[in-house]
């Protein structure tokens, strides 16, 4: 088996309603990480889907998105999450590339925790629809004692999709850890609204599912 891991996908009816792919494997190792046992990948030794060629998998999720199922879920594109799906960003290119050439407009959702190069982040904007962004923390070292990653790239690439593609953005999603990064809350608050006070952010209550 080689070539990226797909964890799991489904019809998932949580806005936005979608095929969702869980890619396994992330560059981050998060505190509370509610997808530990895709994102840990293959550390944790769970169980995987394994391997789909990109082809087969733009034909299932337009198969999905048009059975009666996701037709009366109003379930309208595909949306990558993970894990974290840039790691797998050549082959997510492919899948989506097959999947709009029986759909054109199929849209697509990203989940991303922001960590990339602003060349990927471009990537990722020229075929998205829409993007769910997660911030950790302000902080280098909060981000770096929750994630491991430094905060500099992933504040940057926040502030560029919120000034050049709030189009885009379904939404920044921030989760609240208890004695970790409350400090780091208001600071991310103030710095979305010194850009745009119109910026949609979501609060995720901290489950210690990984720690």
């Amino acid at each position: 088996m080689s070539g990226p891991i797909v964890a799991s996908r489904t019809l998932h009816p949580a806005p936005p309603e979608s095929y969702t792919i869980f890619v396994a494997g992330c560059n981050f190792k998060c505190l509370g990480c509610q997808n530990w046992t895709i994102s840990q990948f293959p550390d944790n030794g769970m169980g995987v889907d394994g391997y789909v060629a990109p082809e087969s998998l733009a034909l299932e999720s337009i198969s999905r998105l048009e059975s009666t199922s996701g037709t009366l879920m109003g379930a309208d594109r595909i949306f990558f999450s993970g894990g974290e799906p840039t790691i797998h960003l050549p082959f997510i290119e492919r899948v989506v590339a097959e999947a709009r050439r029986f759909r054109p407009n199929l849209k697509v959702n990203f989940d991303t925790n922001g960590f990339m190069t602003e060349e990927s982040l471009k990537r990722v904007l020229s075929f998205t629809t829409s993007i769910t962004f997660d911030l950790k923390g302000f902080y280098d070292d909060t981000m770096r004692a929750i994630s491991g990653a430094p905060a500099g790239p992933v504040l940057r690439n926040a502030e560029i999709v919120a000034r050049t593609a709030s189009d885009k953005l379904w939404e920044y999603r921030i989760v609240a850890i208890p004695e970790v990064n409350e400090e780091d809350i208001d600071p991310l608050c103030r710095f979305l609204a010194a850009i745009s006070k119109e910026l949609p952010v979501a609060f995720l209550a901290f489950r210690p599912n990984f720690v």
